[in-house]
């Protein structure tokens, strides 16, 4: 949990209005904020903003909160990354950081970082668009049929072949040369004096999840290519960038992962670009690096199926292979679609357009179809038993990487006994045997789960009882009634986890003196889903309130007393099952009886029998 002042501090400099407007059009309609929804096909708004309470809501989705969920909503990353995100929009410095603070305005400042670099991006996209100089990266570009309304969108640069041309430029700005070498731009000689990395390369922005330039990637044109050159160059690993984390085109393609629940990871700037272009914009690719288990991280928060495209050569479904595993551990859906032989997502995508691109989709492999496809290629399975042994082991180990748990991919597993054992001449009880053994012998593997920040919260959807329901309705509109609800109403007596959840924070703040408002209360929970359920409360509990009849007092009263006969029940079916198995002596079974007599009266409004 952060410390509430960092984010209190937060949400007092920011107004959720202006934060969703940001990303979503909103129109004033009464007291609130309408717009349409980034979860769904929106076509009458739905989404809710409420500028009194500073939350948001999507009945169509079941979704709502504060400032902090949305982010993570939308941007699929947990509360920590959201709160820095907005803490860094709002200008705070957080006090809970592992580094110590930088002087704002040094070289070492995340801020001043990041004016550097957006700097520094402006810089190459006015030189590829408006300098003479640059007509060389102009023609490489229109020759790739890269249009105007792509270099605009992805805000494409060129670097001239100069050794000097950025150190120069940067000369009576704001930004020293120590500044440029922590973001990556510029380097310093032996002898003392610095240079530009990027010469002679078209220059491809990469952004993070607010469109914010991080770093960059330089493709060298063919005139300055030389046998030691290397194709690509991106900028190095930086206080703003981490390329094991980071996906080039994220910014731009949210929206439409979000919509479609599916993301396209391709290989290179190019295939992006151009598949935006045609049409395409859930697509992505990965920073000179496989893809790992931080890219999977966030991909499970945004997406519910990763299709892998790969390009129509050898080394293409190799690096494919490689991540295989990765993907199966992860309990991602994976599909794989592998392009026609020589050709890459770029080239299909121009020459043929998108709806060639979709029509692909229909041969596009399941992750296990095509790691036994990949194995057994080539081999004649029932003459070469060698080959044959070390394609099965290696299917069999992929397949033994798919965690218990997952329940679907199980069921899928299952639905491929059939064809292995047909394939490799072996009965159906062979294969899974021989998993089953590979099972036993893997050491415990650290599944991927998606960015939440209390990992302990169930993500599933909540399902509360009308009684729980009830009571977190009660508290949020009425916080001078907690203290009655927490000394009434035990946490073990409440059946949903959410629901425990919720009051254990209330009985947390009680005990600490802290207030039990609900913006207090929603701005102590970090989990996005218990955040969506507190506002779902409010929201019904104000509509309600007018039609119903009984007090709050009343209404908690009667959920106290209801608890509490439930306590008397449960107590009371213990004792009759002593009785009925005789595992008591004699006085005690007339003192429970005893018990159960006095309870009963009670109940019926029977006093009890008196001497005399």
């Amino acid at each position: 949990m952060f410390d509430n002042s960092d984010k209190e501090r937060v949400r007092e400099s920011l107004d959720i209005v202006e934060v969703i407007n940001r990303t979503v059009s909103l129109n004033q309609r009464g007291r609130d904020y309408v717009g349409l929804c980034p979860w769904h096909e929106d076509s009458r708004p739905s989404l809710t903003v409420n500028k009194a309470r500073q939350t948001w809501r999507c009945w169509v989705c079941d979704k709502g909160g504060d400032i902090f969920s949305y982010v993570m909503e939308r941007e699929g990353i947990g509360f920590a990354e959201a709160l820095e995100q907005l803490a860094d929009l709002a200008g705070i410095q957080l006090t809970r950081s592992k580094q110590p603070r930088a002087e704002a305005g040094s070289v070492d400042d995340p801020r001043f970082q990041r004016k550097a670099m957006q700097w520094v991006e402006q810089q190459m996209h006015q030189f590829l668009t408006q300098s003479p100089d640059a007509k060389v990266a102009r023609d490489y570009l229109e020759n790739r049929k890269i249009n105007q309304d792509s270099i605009a969108r992805f805000n494409i640069g060129f670097a001239p072949d100069s050794w000097q041309w950025l150190t120069d430029l940067a000369k009576g700005t704001l930004y020293p040369p120590e500044l440029l070498e922590r973001i990556g731009v510029i380097k310093k000689s032996e002898k003392g004096r610095y240079y530009d990395i990027f010469r002679g390369r078209v220059m491809f922005p990469i952004h993070d999840n607010a469109g914010r330039c991080i770093a960059l990637g330089g493709r060298i044109l063919p005139e300055f290519t030389t046998e030691q050159t290397p194709k690509y160059v991106n900028s190095p690993e930086s206080l703003l960038f981490k390329k094991s984390k980071e996906l080039y085109g994220l910014d731009l393609a949210m929206d439409s992962i979000r919509k479609d629940r599916r993301v396209f990871i391709m290989e290179g700037y190019t295939d992006v670009i151009m598949a935006n272009q045609q049409g395409v914009t859930n697509a992505l690719a990965v920073l000179g690096t496989a893809v790992g288990e931080q890219h999977l991280k966030r991909l499970k928060g945004i997406a519910d199926q990763v299709v892998l495209v790969l390009d129509g050569d050898e080394a293409g479904q190799r690096r494919t292979s490689e991540v295989l595993d990765l993907f199966i551990r992860g309990q991602v859906d994976l599909q794989i679609l592998p392009l026609p032989p020589a050709t890459d997502p770029c080239d299909f995508l121009l020459n043929k357009g998108a709806d060639a691109f979709r029509g692909l989709m229909q041969q596009a492999m399941d992750a296990l179809d095509f790691r036994i496809e990949m194995e057994t290629t080539g081999i004649n399975l029932l003459v070469e038993t060698h080959k044959a042994n070390t394609a099965l082991e290696n299917i069999l180990q992929t397949l033994s990487q798919i965690p218990k748990s997952d329940n679907a991919a199980n069921l899928r597993l299952r639905q491929v006994f059939p064809r292995i054992a047909r394939r490799f001449g072996i009965t159906i009880d062979d294969v899974r045997n021989r998993l089953g053994q590979l099972r036993k012998t893997q050491a415990p593997t650290t599944h991927i789960e998606p960015n939440i920040s209390t990992p302990e919260t169930p993500q599933r959807k909540p399902n509360l009882n009308v009684r729980e329901q009830e009571l977190i309705e009660i508290l949020v509109l009425n916080p001078e009634l907690t203290d009655s609800a927490v000394n009434g109403i035990s946490i073990d007596r409440l059946q949903s986890e959410h629901a425990r959840l919720i009051i254990q924070t209330y009985h947390k703040r009680v005990n600490s003196g802290a207030s039990t408002e609900f913006a207090d209360v929603l701005l102590e929970i970090e989990d996005r889903t218990l955040k969506s359920l507190l506002v779902n409360a409010i929201e019904n509990a104000t509509n309600k309130a007018a039609s119903v009849r009984e007090s709050a007092e009343e209404r908690l009263n009667e959920l106290i007393d209801a608890y509490a006969n439930d306590l008397k029940e449960g107590q009371m079916r213990q004792n009759l099952e002593q009785l009925v198995n005789q595992n008591l002596a004699e006085d005690d079974e007339m003192e429970i009886l005893k018990q159960i007599l006095d309870d009963e009266r009670r109940r019926h409004g029977i006093s009890s029998p008196t001497d005399g």
